[in-house]
């Protein structure tokens, strides 16, 4: 990372695989020349580290753990510093992407206050930054959102991206990261009829280049031409093959990326074992399934034959989920939330509190909402923004207007919080309880895991935190009836 520093981005891509350590690496980074040349007359060198809201802490904490004399602030929440001097004071400041978006767009846009608008200086954008760390940086995917054009928009000398996933759908997710650490000329702007050249256009009467004149016409955009397009067009074949090369050949110099199993001498872990079981249902669960099965087929037929199956992706994507929990247990379907059985669960102004995923109507795990405000899961909305597998822009599933939700937004807070968290158990009766063939083999393997070594630990991960209370009531009934055979 030094020697990559010393090149000519100044900067790079670190994009190991998930748990190999790039939060360490970087801080290892940032430690080895902090405190250089300090006190002889030259600037504090600051570091800024964005990160996705919830790994702050993480990012804290590994400071803290690792580093001696580091003074390390948390610019987030409501009470963060001001003004510039405050910060200044620090050796290394954590954010989120949130706290910068929002910073930038206060300042460009502006806010409205009392029915007037003001807009209000980003500090952090007038800081000149020794180096700027983004942590999961494919949260800047998107190329044209607020929260690239203010990562964009950050003064500093070094440039990092750190990601497991810096590719995740299109290979022009690439671009907002090549962007952010100036990579030349990818990341550039050129005109052909003269040596113009920006990270950026600007024609402010929409007519002529305000570097040099010419219209937009004669500017011509080098990742668009030399690796977009062939790629979108030819695919591997012809000009996308010598674009694949190209940009092969950019990744091999920005970019170090090693995984678990490339790195396994080193990392000595255990090697990993997957078994995948099969189980029948019961004659129960297959008649629910199968009849669950026949409707959504033919849901599905009916935008097959009306050709809006692209259309209807949400849609679909509902349907499919429907059938996930009907395979895990009956009553994540049966006993799902309607808006019908909300008001007869609670009290009206109450039910206004609680937030409903809207596509698997199970209380929302951290609840976004869309711009026709319509609440999902993260996770649940998270596949229909990301994997439409086509061009066409997604919909929201209830209304079916253009999607537009911010995925990396803080979950939403219910109005009343002091309501507790309705799960799928206050719905069912006790005395009609009952256990489902996928639970009963996760039993099976658990105790199976106990008799081969009684000091084993398991760790239980589900789809959604309803599933997960229903594999806990069977667990909790197992053991007080094993407490109950030994006579305690």
């Amino acid at each position: 990372m030094k020697e990559q520093e010393s090149g000519p981005w100044k900067g790079g891509m670190l994009a190991d695989e998930m748990g190999m350590g790039k939060t360490i690496q970087t801080i290892s980074l940032i430690v080895s020349d902090l405190h250089e040349n300090v006190g002889k007359g030259k600037d504090k060198k600051m570091v800024l580290v964005i990160a996705p809201t919830v790994a702050i802490v993480q990012w804290r904490n590994e400071f803290a753990k690792f580093t001696k004399g580091i003074d390390v602030k948390v610019w987030h929440g409501a009470n963060r510093a001001t003004d510039i001097a405050a910060l200044k004071k620090h050796d290394v400041i954590l954010t989120s992407y949130n706290v910068l978006e929002s910073a930038f767009r206060r300042q460009h846009k502006g806010f409205t206050k009392n029915k007037e608008k003001f807009t209000e200086d980003s500090i952090v954008h007038k800081i000149k930054w020794h180096r700027v760390v983004l942590d999961e940086a494919h949260n800047i995917k998107d190329r044209g959102s607020n929260t690239a054009k203010a990562t964009f928009a950050l003064k500093a000398k070094y440039r990092w991206c750190l990601s497991g996933t810096p590719l995740q759908n299109r290979v022009g997710e690439l671009y907002s990261l090549i962007r952010f650490l100036g990579v030349l000329p990818f990341a550039a702007n050129f005109c052909k009829r003269c040596d113009c050249t920006s990270l950026h256009w600007s024609f402010s009467n929409k007519k002529h280049c305000d570097s040099c004149g010419h219209t937009p016409m004669q500017h011509t955009w080098f990742w668009n031409n030399e690796i977009l397009k062939p790629i979108q067009r030819y695919g591997h074949g012809g000009a996308g093959s010598i674009a694949f090369k190209k940009l092969k050949t950019l990744l091999d110099r920005m970019m170090l990326r090693r995984t678990k199993v490339e790195r396994a001498d080193d990392l000595e872990l255990p090697p990993r074992t997957v078994m995948v079981r099969r189980d029948y249902f019961t004659e129960e669960e297959e008649e629910l399934y199968t009849s669950l099965y026949s409707d959504i087929k033919r849901n599905f037929d009916t935008y097959l034959d009306a050709g809006t199956v692209l259309n209807n992706y949400g849609n679909i994507f509902c349907l499919i989920t429907r059938l996930r929990q009907m395979a895990c247990h009956p009553d994540l379907v049966l006993k799902s939330r309607t808006a019908k059985s909300i008001q007869t669960l609670l009290k009206a102004e109450e039910a206004e509190n609680l937030q409903i995923c809207r596509i698997c109507l199970e209380e929302a795990e951290e609840p976004v909402m869309s711009k026709c405000r319509h609440i999902y899961c993260r996770e649940c909305i998270r596949p229909v923004v990301e994997g439409t597998g086509s061009d066409n822009a997604p919909e929201c599933v209830v209304c079916h207007l253009p999607l537009t939700i911010n995925l990396d937004a803080p979950a939403l807070e219910p109005e009343n919080a002091k309501i507790a968290r309705q799960g799928i158990l206050d719905r069912i009766d006790p005395s009609k309880w009952r256990t489902s063939t996928k639970i009963e083999a996760l039993v099976e393997e658990l105790a199976k895991l106990k008799s081969d070594d009684h000091s084993a630990k398991a760790l239980v991960f589900a789809q959604s935190t309803s599933f997960l209370d229903l594999v806990s009531r069977r667990l909790q009934l197992l053991a007080s009836k094993l407490l109950v055979c030994k006579g305690l």
